[in-house]
């Protein structure tokens, strides 16, 4: 499994809150929206203002965070989905 080296120790299941630890013990990789609350969360706890994300598939990541983030950088290597994150967020 891609993941399990990741999740395996269980730090992860102390540290986010118990709604979504399920992620966690399946091994799999989590759902968009726990990746999101992770981001969301370092970013308060460290005062990011600006968010760098590689891989950005669809643009669904910064479309739902750009309201906590003063800037935004997208890399997509992929043309196909680079329109697509385009049609998603075009002002990201």
């Amino acid at each position: 499994m891609r993941y399990s080296w990741l999740f395996s120790s269980g730090y992860w299941a102390k540290k986010l809150p118990n709604s979504i630890s399920w992620a966690l013990r399946l091994r799999t990789a989590p759902p968009p929206w726990v990746k999101q609350y992770v981001i969301w969360r370092l970013s308060r706890k460290y005062r990011c203002e600006a968010l760098v994300e590689t891989g950005t598939f669809r643009g669904d990541t910064p479309y739902r965070l750009k309201v906590f983030f003063k800037e935004i950088f997208t890399i997509e290597l992929d043309k196909n989905l680079f329109e697509a994150a385009t049609e998603v967020a075009p002002e990201i």
